[in-house]
């Protein structure tokens, strides 16, 4: 998971549970990070990050991107 905050914004719970699999290494988050570019020809094969403090680039493999703008949490 690639956030560009180290602060998430959305419901309490969700992100406690995104979390808890973070812990449990199920998930890698990468914060704060934001994708610079997307890697491939016909589909996607890699993703380039770009720290948002540092303004370091690195290469990290992917093969699917599901992008979320943000969910009410109304």
């Amino acid at each position: 998971m690639v956030h560009r905050r180290d602060a998430f914004r959305g419901a309490q719970h969700t992100e406690a549970l995104m979390r808890e699999l973070v812990l449990k290494g199920d998930v890698n988050l990468m914060t704060p990070y934001q994708i610079n570019s997307i890697i491939g020809n016909e589909k996607v094969e890699a993703i380039e990050l770009k720290n948002f403090d540092t303004k370091e680039i690195i290469q990290k493999e992917a093969d699917e991107l599901i992008f979320l703008f943000g969910l009410n949490k109304n």
